[in-house]
């Protein structure tokens, strides 16, 4: 790990990295950890409208689906993805060639086809396991996008309603917030404990969310 960051710091320390990169570097391939809710997709945004020819991948696409998960109600452990077809894609959109991207729809929790991915200059890997053993040596930049308990929960519970990924109903927002809660404190957060905030430490720059959008 190189140093830990602002966020807003954090950001002018990726793009310089980048850059420095392309000028020695074909491909670039970043990769962006963190846990739920932590700020991975504002830093997605923010970062593709600084760099040109940056191609997001992001890792949710390579979920197996439900009827193929070790554990049909838990997303937050490695195996519920195929990290390895994730890799291999990696090595493919390296050498400039295309690959076929997984589609994963959460409404149905499961793959409905592929999508063509095309290579770029700079490849940017987003998600949960993004640092995970098995994809960490394909990454030339590892990024991790750190922030407290308490606000990943909060962002967490706004994005899942706001988003429609817990619809309100008649039994209201509260009760809703109380769900969303639950599954936190049962699955989230200790996999998060177990499997991605161990990751941190592979990170050459730590970026630190207080308060920003998720």
């Amino acid at each position: 790990m190189d140093k830990t960051f602002s966020f807003a710091e954090g950001i002018e320390a990726l793009t310089t990295r980048i850059s420095s990169l392309r000028d020695t570097t074909p491909v670039v391939i970043v990769g962006v950890a963190g846990g739920s809710a932590s700020g991975k997709g504002y830093l997605t945004r923010q970062v593709e409208s600084r760099i040109n020819g940056l191609v997001p991948l992001a890792i949710d696409h390579y979920y197996l689906g439900k009827k193929d998960m070790p554990d049909p109600t838990n997303y937050d452990r490695p195996d519920s993805l195929e990290l390895s077809l994730l890799v291999e894609h990696l090595a493919q959109l390296r050498q400039g060639r295309s690959v076929q991207r997984p589609q994963y729809d959460f409404a149905s929790s499961c793959r409905i086809g592929t999508e063509e991915l095309r290579p770029g200059q700079v490849i940017w890997v987003d998600g949960l396991f993004a640092l995970h053993d098995t994809v960490r040596d394909a990454l030339d930049i590892r990024i991790f996008v750190d922030s407290s308990e308490e606000e990943r929960l909060a962002r967490r519970k706004y994005r899942d309603i706001a988003e429609g990924r817990r619809p309100v109903g008649p039994e209201g927002q509260g009760t809703v917030e109380d769900t969303i809660t639950r599954y936190w404190n049962a699955i989230v957060e200790p996999m998060y404990r177990e499997h991605i905030a161990p990751t941190k430490r592979h990170a050459h720059i730590v970026i630190t969310n207080t308060g920003l959008p998720v």
